[in-house]
């Protein structure tokens, strides 16, 4: 196959597969909010958390540089290939021990004290995922990105067919943490199975050398990405209960289920699209433009929409005993469109121009500031610890800006005001909600109000934003060829 023809048909799978598994998990989270408790999601997210944790150490980079590296031959592939899937494995051993032989203290730290036996026996899954995660890498540096599709949208589906029934059975965490585990497992076999290599006993410590040597920024970076993803995770989790901790991570969850529908559709063809043009500062930046744009009008008015009637939309997601959840919806819906568009890109773009070290450089930045907020505002209590973490992803929009100014040389003013006329239409969309919401607060007249704010707001697009709207899309089809 033709290399481009390659790389298109693998972009296609990948975004096929992002979509479809974005689409199952709200589904399926919708119908677990229901049958579970939010101190079940609150365990499962401390569990989550220890386990993204150790998996940042178990593969070290070892994937990317699996991925990139241009081996000599087929032979020194392969014993690269053991010696990280070896190493993997070995380190998930020693974890997994050591958090069993802790498993008191290390629950009591994550807020869950009397869960030990439970955080150990969930991660059995790092033992799982070593075995995987290499096999993953191989499938990727192969294009093969079908094989991928397959296995990604049957870990989304696993909960349908595990979890729930297992939820209504047991009514209790335990049926998340066996959904999790079974859908690893299942994950590992099929990709053991359809991969052409299997481990064998080789290991060569000059080999882990070298790959660690190129996989030290990769860890730096994990890291920096596990602290500003779980940090505040780990703050409500020691600071409050498992109620709290589960209403709040279930909500950011589902409201970023729901928005990275519209993300995963874009990153495979911003990335793809961003390298070919890496070099033609004028046409890169344009196409960047021209995708923010195109994004905007969606994510936009789904984020003032989400914010605006957020007691009917906890209400359809979660059902009636979360509705304390309410202002967390809204509050991270309206943050997070403007982080998507202002931030979310960025790695993209960085990546394209060959400097992905500075993700970890802005990461770093961005922590500097975070860290010491969150901890004084969760000694103030919950809800001004929501707020404020809602408001610090404005303070990471601003030093994303900076950032891409210096590395990459893109206009602070031209990066803000670019999406400004689906911002105004949005707006007044979001204020003619308002008003209709004020009306009546039954369900049915919300949902009318919803269809009434989506025609105001197509209607104003296509009346002042429609040429360049078309323009946009067939400047993205001209720059991306599928």
């Amino acid at each position: 196959m033709h290399e481009t023809s390659k790389i298109s048909n693998s972009i296609k799978w990948s975004s096929l597969g992002e979509i479809l598994a974005k689409l199952i998990v709200p589904i399926t989270n919708m119908i677990l909010a229901r049958v579970l408790m939010p101190e079940d999601f609150g365990i499962l997210a401390s569990i989550n958390m220890i386990i993204s944790f150790v998996d940042m150490f178990t593969d070290s980079g070892f994937a990317k540089y699996i991925i990139q590296c241009d081996f000599e031959s087929e032979e020194e592939k392969t014993q690269f290939v053991n010696v990280a899937f070896w190493t993997n494995f070995g380190i998930s051993v020693f974890f997994w021990l050591l958090i069993c032989l802790f498993r008191n203290p290390v629950a009591a730290v994550t807020g869950n004290p009397g869960y030990g036996t439970v955080i150990a026996v969930a991660s059995l899954q790092l033992l799982i995922t070593s075995f995987s995660s290499i096999q993953t890498a191989l499938f990727r540096r192969g294009f093969d990105f079908r094989t991928l599709f397959i296995t990604r949208v049957m870990m989304a589906v696993i909960p349908l067919a595990v979890t729930v029934p297992l939820a209504f059975i047991t009514r209790n965490y335990w049926s998340l943490i066996i959904g999790s585990l079974t859908s690893a497992l299942l994950n590992a076999v099929v990709l053991t199975i359809k991969s052409s290599w299997k481990p064998e006993l080789y290991y060569n410590v000059a080999q882990l050398k070298k790959m660690l040597s190129f996989s030290i920024w990769s860890l730096a970076e994990a890291v920096a990405y596990w602290l500003t993803n779980w940090v505040d995770v780990f703050l409500i989790g020691s600071a409050f209960t498992a109620y709290y901790l589960g209403l709040y991570k279930n909500s950011l969850n589902m409201v970023n289920s729901i928005m990275a529908l519209v993300k995963a559709s874009i990153i495979p063809v911003l990335f793809a699209t961003l390298s070919r043009l890496k070099n033609d500062h004028f046409e890169f930046e344009e196409c960047y433009f021209c995708i923010q744009r195109l994004t905007a009008c969606v994510l936009i008015p789904m984020g003032i929409g989400l914010f605006e009637f957020r007691e009917l939309a906890t209400l359809l997601m979660f059902g009636k005993k979360w509705m304390e959840g309410t202002n967390i919806v809204g509050a991270w819906a309206l943050a997070s469109c403007f982080f998507i568009l202002y931030e979310g890109f960025n790695g993209e773009a960085y990546k394209a121009k060959g400097i992905p070290k500075v993700l970890f450089v802005f990461q770093a930045a961005y922590l500097c500031v975070m860290i010491p907020v969150c901890v004084y505002v969760k000694d103030i209590g919950f809800w001004p610890f929501v707020y404020t973490r809602s408001v610090l992803i404005f303070v990471e929009v601003f030093i994303g800006l900076f950032f891409m100014k210096k590395y990459v040389g893109f206009s602070v003013v031209r990066m803000v005001g670019n999406i400004g006329y689906p911002l105004v239409f949005a707006v007044i969309m979001g204020g003619c909600g308002h008003y209709l919401r004020q009306i009546n607060k039954a369900v049915l007249w919300q949902l009318v109000s919803i269809l009434c704010c989506v025609v105001i707001y197509g209607a104003l697009v296509l009346a002042f934003y429609r040429k360049k709207l078309f323009q946009d899309i067939r400047s993205l089809r001209t720059s991306y060829h599928v």
